[in-house]
């Protein structure tokens, strides 16, 4: 479609289903899915808002919140906005969750026998924000760098963990609260990997492009996703980096501040010096 970039990544795991989404949008896009089992979902937005429509109402999911919905066996449409709309969405056959939950979620239990004819029914009335420990599980599924049978075997696992921390570790419905102002981070498969790369390579001066070569996306586009997963531009979130590497290895006091300076990506200590002292408002030599 015109305007609208993107990709998906589908994981089949035994007795459900893993559903990554992606888009660069230009304007809002309008998708169809198909449930012909009539399926329950739980639908992450990580980046952007995500429709569905409920009774003729949109239900509006907005990044960094949540909700389950238990599908019919028609088709559902779905209304993505935002300039980068990003989307983890988990399938499940109701005899997987049953056998995961048992007993311990009554009102999980009164929910599966629901049967679902034209429009989706959500299990919360509102949308439930994303926490610190579901985005940490979040993020392992989506970094896995596992193959073959070790792979789905990882992943049916943390699907397991995310539905006992959702319906057994917490098993009434959780308070909205107060929302912070950014949710916590959601961690981009490809600019994890640009992040873990510029964590290995400290010492050495990389530019945008090489970086962008390496991840396989243009400079613009990684500039603004690794600024959107992280929240600082990549330069300053690099030197951020090489300050706490500094920072622990000053503390240790194995190595001279020369040495370290050459260890974090300055060849010249008075540069080094200057830079740490910028970052942390003392100077190396200070270190305790």
């Amino acid at each position: 479609m015109k305007g609208v970039k993107g990709s998906s990544l589908l994981h089949e795991l035994n007795g459900c289903t893993i559903l990554e989404t992606q888009y660069n949008l230009q304007t809002s896009f309008n998708s169809v899915s198909n449930h012909d089992k009539g399926l329950v979902k739980i639908h992450f937005q990580l980046l952007g808002s995500c429709a569905h429509e409920i009774a003729k109402t949109p239900r509006v999911i907005e990044q960094g919140y949540f909700n389950m919905f238990r599908m019919p066996k028609t088709e559902t449409g779905l209304n993505y906005q935002g300039s980068i709309c990003h989307s983890l969405e988990v399938l499940f056959h109701e005899k997987f969750l049953k056998t995961v939950v048992g007993n311990l979620n009554s009102r999980l239990t009164d929910f599966l026998k629901l049967k679902s004819n034209k429009e989706p029914i959500s299990f919360w009335e509102n949308n439930q924000p994303l926490d610190e420990k579901s985005c940490n599980l979040i993020n392992e599924i989506k970094t896995c760098t596992l193959d073959g049978v070790l792979k789905k075997s990882f992943l049916e696992t943390k699907v397991i963990e995310l539905i006992e921390l959702l319906f057994i570790k917490k098993p009434k419905c959780i308070s909205l609260g107060v929302i912070p102002a950014r949710p916590p981070q959601i961690e981009d498969t490809v600019i994890h990997k640009v992040h873990t790369y510029l964590h290995k390579n400290l010492n050495k001066n990389i530019t945008i492009p090489q970086l962008a070569q390496f991840a396989g996306i243009n400079t613009s586009k990684l500039k603004q996703d690794y600024k959107q997963v992280y929240g600082k531009t990549i330069f300053k979130h690099l030197t951020a980096m090489r300050m706490t590497e500094a920072h622990d290895l000053l503390k240790a006091k194995e190595l001279t501040i020369a040495h370290i300076s050459q260890t974090v990506g300055y060849k010249n200590p008075q540069h080094f010096t200057v830079a740490f002292k910028k970052f942390y408002g003392y100077l190396p030599r200070e270190v305790v």
